[in-house]
């Protein structure tokens, strides 16, 4: 099992206090295959994303659903916030992943 770190100096540093604990080095084939995930990371998020919102739509629209909670549906109670400036910037490909 592998994964990758990504934040702040201080965060990282308390995560680097438990690399003796939890083991520090993977393999090169782990480590490649790490970076391979991560190098397409980007468009499984983005079709993920798609995804979501297409299922949401789909699921609104169905007789038999009373209520879909999705927050760039319009009638969601938080779309307001969702889809404020602020919200746009930080999920700029949607809200399913």
């Amino acid at each position: 099992m592998c994964g990758v770190l990504a934040g702040d100096k201080e965060l990282i540093g308390k995560v680097r206090k438990l690399h003796g604990v939890l083991g520090g080095v993977i393999d090169p084939h782990a480590a490649y295959m790490l970076i391979r995930g991560l190098k397409t990371l980007h468009l499984r998020v983005a079709q993920h994303n798609k995804n979501a919102q297409a299922i949401a739509e789909y699921l609104d629209k169905h007789p038999v659903i009373e209520k879909v909670h999705y927050p760039s549906l319009s009638h969601h109670r938080d779309h307001g916030v969702a889809t404020r400036g602020g919200a746009v910037k930080m999920f700029p490909n949607g809200f399913g992943g």
